[in-house]
């Protein structure tokens, strides 16, 4: 009697995935979207994007290249060009599914597209002993933030220099520590998350 014999391997997933934070949740995308779910096999994730107007469009995510395991949850990026939708308005949302084909989906989250970079036009500044009054002249509709660093002082970081723009100028005076000569950077951030940077150097 001849007998026969088959192995079989069979694997089960009975927990569903979930989606747990979607980013940017509110504001402007310039085309950068990151997602944080939670599911040990993940099978396909897809970004799904646009408006009526120009169309909606899908990516599909790389979990291999774009997705980072954590302790318990996967943080996925994923960058599109948003360049047919600058100025509108565009809905995105994921869908991810397990290796079972069981399903997740995140809300769907209205945004503005704004994927132009801030122009800073001109950086004008005069110096009296340790006292630097700066005029920076920037042309950005959505400003988030100007900044300055002094990347000559002994522990440089980033400080504001302007939360707001009146007529298209940013005026600060600030003080630095120390005589000779400072390099200071100053970069413009929208709101999309767009930036400009420019370096001047200041002799005190």
């Amino acid at each position: 009697e001849n007998e026969g014999f088959f192995y079989i391997t069979f694997f089960f997933d009975s927990k569903r995935p979930k989606i747990k934070n979607t980013e940017p949740k509110k504001g402007f995308a310039s085309g950068s979207f990151n997602v944080e779910f939670d599911e040990l096999n993940p099978s396909n994730l897809f970004l799904n994007y646009g408006n009526d107007e120009t169309g909606l469009r899908f990516s599909e995510v790389n979990i291999s290249n774009n997705c980072e395991l954590g302790r318990r949850s996967y943080i996925c990026n994923v960058n599109v060009s948003l360049i047919d939708y600058d100025g509108q308005k565009i809905d995105y949302w994921f869908n991810l599914t397990d290796i079972a084909n069981s399903n997740a989906e995140s809300r769907i989250i209205e945004l503005e597209v704004d994927i132009g970079f801030p122009i800073i036009n001109s950086i004008n500044y005069s110096v009296n002993r340790n006292m630097v009054s700066f005029v920076v002249n920037v042309t950005e509709a959505n400003l988030d933030v100007v900044e300055y660093i002094d990347n000559s002082d002994s522990r440089p970081r980033w400080k504001t220099m302007c939360s707001r723009l009146r007529n298209d100028l940013c005026e600060r005076r600030i003080s630095l520590r120390g005589s000779g000569e400072h390099n200071i950077g100053i970069q413009v951030i929208d709101e999309a998350g767009n930036i400009a940077s420019e370096n001047v150097v200041v002799n005190i």
